[in-house]
């Protein structure tokens, strides 16, 4: 898998399609373990070592994964990282700051 290029796919093809609901597929559960394993990488995917620790984490694929960050953008929870050339989890008590 390769986390990054399903987050580049998600970001080009949201926009405005993805609805508040949860995505097909995906579980609060998912979203929780999604968020605990971007905690333990300090809340900002910016490596592919970072990418494949998630994954390795969540054991998600590709297509949940997108979904997943796809969902997580919309909503404002997650946003690209100009200045560490990836995607940072926000509004979660250990991503503050």
């Amino acid at each position: 898998m390769k986390f990054r290029s399903a987050v580049l796919a998600v970001l080009l093809t949201s926009g405005a399609a993805l609805a508040q609901e949860m995505p097909d597929g995906v579980t609060q559960a998912d979203l929780d373990a999604f968020q605990a394993a971007m905690i333990t990488q300090g809340c900002v995917i910016d490596s592919e070592d970072k990418a494949v620790a998630v994954e390795d984490a969540t054991g998600f694929s590709e297509d949940q994964l997108s979904a997943i960050v796809g969902f997580l953008m919309e909503a404002g929870q997650m946003e690209m990282n100009a200045e560490a050339a990836g995607i940072r989890l926000l509004d979660v008590d250990a991503c503050e700051g």
